[in-house]
Formats: C-alpha cells, sequence, structure tokens
C-alpha cells in the first residue's frame, strides 16, 4: 500500500517514452516497476493501446496515461468513457497551453474570436486538424461544432466554441520555418496569446496578454509536456488537483467531431471512415 513516504509505481507498456526518462530523474515521483499489473499509474505508448489500456484499468490502475500522438477513431476510444484516462501528447500539458488556459477562464464567455496558427514539419492534413482540435480543448476553448475545411495546402478550417466564439484554423507545413503553433484569443477584454515553440524540448514558449492597463509577456515554465503531465499526474494521486483537461471524455468529444470532418480535398491516406467531398 502506498503511503505518503513510499512513491506510487508507475509501469510502461509499448516503445521507451520520454516519461519514462523523466521519472528516473525524480526518484521521489514514482518507483519505476516492469510488472503493469501491480502498477498505481500505468503510461501505455502501444500500437495495442484499447486492449492495454482496458487490461491496465482491470488490473487495478489508479490513473492510465495514453501517449498517443495520432487521432484517436471514436470507435476506439468510446470503451474508455468513465475510466480513470487522460490523454498526453505535445498539446495537452504544453505550458504555455496551461498557462494560456488559465488566462483564459476567467473570460471565456467573453471570448468572441479565437485565431490558432500552426506551422509544422508533418504535411499529414489529418494530423494537423487532430493537433489544431487537441490544443483547443487544452487551452479551454474546445470546438464545439464540426470544423468547415477550406481547400488549401495544409488545413484552412473555421468552427465555433460551445460559448459561440468563432475560431479560424490555419496549418501550415514547411521545411524552412520552424514549426511553431500560435493561439490567439481577443474580446472585449482585449486579448490572451500563447506562442509555443519546439514541443519535444523544454523551450517554454510564451504567454502575452493585452488590455486597458496595458501588455504583459510572461515565459512558460522550462519543462517538457511529458514532465508537466507526470507532475499532474502526481498531485492527482496525492489528492491535490484533479485532472481538469485532456481527460479521456473530452477526447472522445474531439474524435466524434474529427470523425464528421468532410474534407475538401480527400488527403493523402484518408481513413476510409472518413467522409470525403472532392472539389
Amino acid at each position: 500500500m502506498t503511503t505518503a513516504k513510499t512513491p506510487p509505481k508507475i509501469g510502461f507498456i509499448g516503445s521507451p517514452s520520454d516519461a519514462m526518462s523523466v521519472v528516473k530523474t525524480v526518484p521521489a515521483w514514482f518507483r519505476l516497476t516492469t510488472d503493469v499489473r501491480q502498477a498505481e499509474v500505468v503510461w501505455v505508448s502501444s500500437t495495442s493501446w484499447p486492449q492495454d489500456v482496458l487490461d491496465a484499468c482491470s488490473h487495478g490502475a489508479r490513473l492510465v496515461v495514453l501517449d498517443v500522438a495520432e487521432p484517436l477513431p471514436a470507435a476506439l476510444i468510446a470503451p474508455l468513457e468513465g475510466l480513470p484516462v487522460i490523454v498526453c501528447t505535445d498539446q495537452t500539458h504544453a505550458p504555455a497551453i496551461r498557462d494560456f488556459a488559465v488566462r483564459v477562464a476567467p473570460v471565456r464567455d467573453a471570448v468572441t474570436w479565437v485565431e490558432y496558427l500552426s506551422v509544422a514539419n508533418n504535411r499529414d492534413p489529418q494530423q494537423l486538424l487532430w493537433d489544431a482540435l487537441v490544443a483547443l480543448t487544452a487551452s479551454g476553448l474546445p470546438i464545439d461544432s464540426v470544423p468547415v475545411l477550406t481547400p488549401a495546402t495544409g488545413v484552412v478550417a473555421d468552427a465555433r466554441t460551445a460559448t459561440g466564439a468563432r475560431v479560424h484554423l490555419t496549418c501550415a507545413y514547411s521545411t524552412v520555418c520552424p514549426s511553431r503553433t500560435t493561439i490567439q484569443a481577443y474580446g472585449a477584454f482585449g486579448s490572451i496569446e500563447a506562442t509555443l515553440h519546439q514541443p519535444r524540448t523544454a523551450a517554454p514558449g510564451f504567454v502575452l496578454t493585452v488590455d486597458d492597463q496595458g501588455a504583459a509577456m510572461a515565459p512558460a515554465q522550462f519543462q517538457t509536456s511529458r514532465r508537466a503531465a507526470l507532475g499532474e499526474v502526481r498531485s492527482a494521486l496525492a489528492g491535490g488537483l484533479g485532472i481538469t483537461t485532456s481527460r479521456i471524455s473530452d477526447f472522445i468529444q474531439i474524435a466524434h467531431l474529427f470523425d464528421q470532418v468532410v474534407w475538401a480535398t480527400p488527403p493523402t491516406g484518408a481513413s476510409p471512415s472518413r467522409k470525403e467531398q472532392n472539389t
């Protein structure tokens, strides 16, 4: 039984994860175990994740972290509803997005326009759109309508949040520009902007707030998304702050919207289950 002086056990299923490297640097947080049946936290990054997550929950894991970057089919994650599962991606726990979400929360209902811009070296339109939907959900501005796509080299789409704010998404592919993502929220309060740099490094990014008092820029923490996720898991197990974003229920909603997207130009390698419309 875990006590205040005994860190909870954590096990990993799948390919070596960045999170495993982090765990080794903070032995006071978790104890690594190779027996996932005895682990209180199971980190899953395998190709067989649907069954692995169910097995981990059935073996009594207090929390399962699903570390999968690609779009999650609604049919595969629906059975996970109600289970102690969260999802970790480059977007869900990015420090700049978390800081942005904290600043947006008090004025969420007053947001009227959201601008999302991503420049990446990934040319897969489906992955670009999925990352955008995940980032907006983690930022506290989840999409509540099926994105309407415009024919483009990357992804250009319009959607709305649950509070009615219009969202404009632009995802571009570039081999020249460094990867970066910017999320901007506008309203009568002014504007709030988050800028992320390389997601797999500890580059912090920053959050810029502009209101009638002036402008203020604050750098985010120097940590990777996986380290931030591990800190959140540790806090939740210790009875601290609960999981407020990245819950499996959030991703089920994202997946349902994603499956309904009508691609103006069918992306290369698109799943037959996606709706397509030639232009």
